[in-house]
């Protein structure tokens, strides 16, 4: 099988890397010098672009996870820095809408929260863990929480 077809093949199941189809193809046999003309090839048509997966890591982590944690996962995949922030740009203020509404009705299911305003420390920390494990920081998310919780009517 000629190392196109193969990385094509690849990419109309899923987005992919170029870093992760160089990987693929290098484990399938192929030259390094068929994988990256044919890497070349696919980024030229417009079949293969690090900023697509980038953006569909991001979306698929919104309100999920922080950006830490996504910058992480991205650079697992072989996507650079500053890629990665190209993304978060534009997809930021589409994020910025409805920020944390997911994750703060998980978060109340989780540990049976009514009201962010009167947490022991117990909780508190049990919450600052859950927070900084998905890329959030924990201070910021808390004390939007609480802030709101202020705001809303009993």
């Amino acid at each position: 099988m000629e190392c196109h077809a193969y990385l094509l093949r690849l990419l109309a199941r899923r987005e992919y890397s170029a870093r992760e189809l160089e990987r693929k193809a290098r484990q399938r046999g192929f030259d390094a010098s068929d994988i990256a003309a044919a890497l070349a090839h696919l980024q030229q048509q417009g079949e293969q672009w690090d900023a697509e997966v980038a953006e569909a890591i991001i979306r698929h982590g919104q309100g999920r996870y922080g950006k830490p944690a996504l910058r992480h996962k991205c650079r697992a995949k072989g996507i650079d820095a500053e890629t990665f922030e190209r993304a978060w740009a534009e997809l930021a203020d589409a994020m910025a809408a409805e920020p944390l509404l997911g994750l703060k009705a998980q978060v109340q299911r989780k540990y049976g929260i009514r009201d962010f305003r009167y947490l022991d420390r117990k909780t508190k920390a049990k919450l600052a863990r859950f927070l900084q494990y998905r890329g959030f920081n924990p201070g910021t998310v808390l004390a939007q929480w609480q802030a709101q919780a202020e705001r809303e009517p009993d």
